[in-house]
């Protein structure tokens, strides 16, 4: 993800489920997939974390101003063995990152 210009046209960033940690929030309120959004939109301040096979924090992003653009769910086949696949494109105003230093 690249930093956005504060006052400028939001910056978007994607990403694959198990790869951090959140509760979900960005698209609560908002319907299910597929219905129309409101006319007024709901930012919210998102944080992702990058943990290591023990679930220990590695690395933290924390969105400002971030709601959610697309998303593209997985694509289903009996004869297909890998993995599936979702992303979520996330629109937002800036971001911070933290490193966090393990013990």
């Amino acid at each position: 993800m690249a930093p956005s210009s504060r006052g400028s046209q939001p910056s978007t960033g994607s990403g694959t489920p198990g790869c951090g940690t959140g509760d979900g929030r960005a698209a609560e309120g908002h319907g299910g997939v597929g219905e129309a959004f409101d006319d007024e939109l709901e930012r919210y301040t998102v944080a992702i974390t990058l943990t290591n096979r023990v679930g220990e924090s590695l690395r933290t992003w924390e969105l400002e101003g971030a709601f959610p653009v697309r998303w593209t769910g997985p694509n289903f086949s009996a004869s297909d063995q890998s993995p599936l696949v979702e992303e979520l494109e996330i629109a937002h105003h800036g971001f911070k990152s933290t490193t966090h230093k393990s013990e």
